[in-house]
């Protein structure tokens, strides 16, 4: 494929740029099963379930900022989610270590500032470029476009330079992570989208880790990666959410004919 040259969207100089994914490329491999009779991903648009095998990607970053996300938290968060193999080193790291508290709905609370093994940092990066993705342009996804994210400009800009490495991260902002409590996490993922109509939170999924940005909402930053303490939780929020809204999502949508023949 031809490269163009265009500005990066992260440093903003003309550069010649790659594929970047909305979703670290790692991930499909949760999703594939080379021996099954359906080998590649069921995506859905919750009216439509096709078997794909094209990963989301577009030309938006130059080469310096596609490496600049890996080492700022992509590859260190990716080692530690919940692996095809089984093995999710985040959890067994929470399970190893004192707790900070129980909350009422039990999900358990640790705090990664007295946790070596665990860096706030890298996942609260992570974490921003997904988000900063979803909000600072729009992505063709199998089932159609993506629309981005409604975050405002300001903000969008705020991380923009967060990343880059030009300011701290904005001190109004939370980001709550859970890890999933469940015995085998599902090998699914969600791009970022709204919670409700607030305008104020998004989530996003990726195998074993529920990611939350909460914009103006205080109440959330006790609960924040990014309080001193470096907070997270070994929850079952995740799974409640992939259950309530994932599966039911794609049990709405009608398989494709190609589909259809494979789920008889």
């Amino acid at each position: 494929m031809s490269t163009v040259r265009t500005s990066c969207a992260l440093c903003l100089q003309k550069r010649t740029l790659v594929d970047s994914h909305f979703l670290p490329a790692a991930l499909y491999k949760n999703l594939l099963d080379p021996t099954g009779l359906i080998k590649n991903m069921i995506v859905s648009n919750g009216r439509t379930a096709s078997e794909e095998s094209k990963q989301v990607k577009q030309r938006l970053l130059c080469q310096d900022c596609e490496i600049l996300f890996q080492q700022g938290g992509e590859s260190w968060v990716l080692a530690r989610r919940f692996m095809p193999n089984g093995a999710f080193i985040l959890r067994d790291v929470l399970r190893a270590s004192p707790s900070a508290r129980t909350t009422p709905n039990g999900d358990v609370v640790y705090e990664a500032a007295g946790i070596p093994e665990i860096s706030a940092t890298q996942l609260i990066y992570f974490a921003t470029s997904i988000f900063w993705r979803g909000a600072v342009t729009d992505w063709e996804l199998p089932t159609g476009k993506y629309e981005r994210l409604d975050i405002s400009p300001d903000l969008v800009e705020s991380f923009r330079k967060y990343l880059r490495g030009e300011q701290p991260f904005p001190p109004d902002v939370a980001v709550l992570l859970h890890v999933s409590a469940a015995p085998k996490p599902l090998d699914t993922q969600f791009p970022p989208y709204p919670v409700d109509s607030s305008g104020k939170l998004f989530h996003f999924y990726i195998p074993g880790l529920l990611f939350t940005l909460g914009i103006a909402q205080p109440h959330l930053l006790d609960a924040s990666l990014g309080h001193p303490a470096g907070r997270l939780a070994l929850s079952s929020q995740g799974d409640k959410f992939m259950r309530k809204v994932g599966i039911n999502h794609v049990r709405k949508a009608i398989p494709t004919p190609k589909l259809a023949k494979k789920l008889r």
